[in-house]
């Protein structure tokens, strides 16, 4: 067993999922994962981009995570070997109990079996001595002066199928926000995404942020070792076009049920 830690400000979630995250393909069909998402046998297969700069990472540990109030701790359900810029990793199709949270009752979401327990997964990046480097994500950027997006992927294991549904908007200094939840997840492993979309109506001088969280299927994500910052030059010029003092990690977490699941 390899059991890890890190300090909850740094986890990015059981936060990032109970409930986050994603996969190239449509629906339909059988996903073998491919360089990509999840695959129905549990497995993903990923092709890291600018993967000739990480000459010291040796390993993939698929750690999952649990909270005892001070710390998130991870232990290690499965790893693999990082090797030409890329890895293969299959899951556990089943997560021990001791590691998993029940989702529980909240009144500003419609949860349709409150005493289902889970638990997010995280990708990590591993030396020759087991040293965390820095996590494996999946997502996509793109932006311009008037409008960005960012989605996130994550994985998220659960004991039985339930559902999560809930929104929000309202209304600030710098704009207008908006948020949905639209969970669904099966017995097992599950893919969930993280979509922030900005839009700047130039005419109005109107800032809009719409937040969702859903397991419906996204496009274009690439595999990167470290999660989307301030320093995307694709969303650069929409933050600077708005001058709205939207900053990068204001707008990653300002969202208000989904920041529930996230921190």
């Amino acid at each position: 067993m390899k059991v890890t830690i890190k300090l909850s400000v740094l986890a990015c979630l059981f936060a990032g999922l109970i409930f986050m995250g994603c996969s190239d393909s449509g629906g339909g069909g059988t996903n073998t994962g491919g360089s990509g998402g999840l695959g129905d046998d549990n497995t993903i297969t990923a092709k890291v981009e600018n993967s000739g700069d990480y000459d010291d990472i040796d390993e993939v540990w698929a750690v999952v995570y649990y909270d005892d109030g001070y710390n998130y701790y991870g232990e290690s359900v499965a790893d693999a070997k990082y090797s030409n810029g890329g890895f293969t990793i299959k899951l556990p199709s089943t997560v021990d109990e001791d590691l998993l949270e029940e989702i529980g009752e909240d009144d500003d979401l419609d949860i349709s079996d409150p005493s289902a327990k889970g638990c997010n997964m995280d990708l990590e990046a591993r030396d020759d001595n087991g040293k965390w480097i820095e996590d494996f994500v999946r997502y996509y950027v793109s932006g311009n002066d008037y409008s960005g997006k960012i989605i996130i992927a994550e994985y998220f294991y659960a004991d039985k199928a339930v559902t999560i549904k809930g929104s929000d908007s309202w209304e600030e200094d710098n704009g207008k926000y908006e948020e949905t939840i639209n969970l669904s997840f099966k017995k097992g492993w599950n893919e969930s995404f993280f979509v922030v979309d900005v839009s700047y109506n130039q005419n109005t001088d109107v800032l809009t942020v719409k937040y969702l969280l859903t397991t419906a299927k996204q496009s274009g994500l690439k595999w990167y070792l470290g999660y989307p910052d301030e320093e995307e030059e694709e969303w650069k010029s929409i933050t600077t076009s708005a001058e709205k003092g939207l900053s990068f990690d204001k707008l990653m977490n300002s969202s208000r049920l989904i920041s529930k699941f996230r921190k």
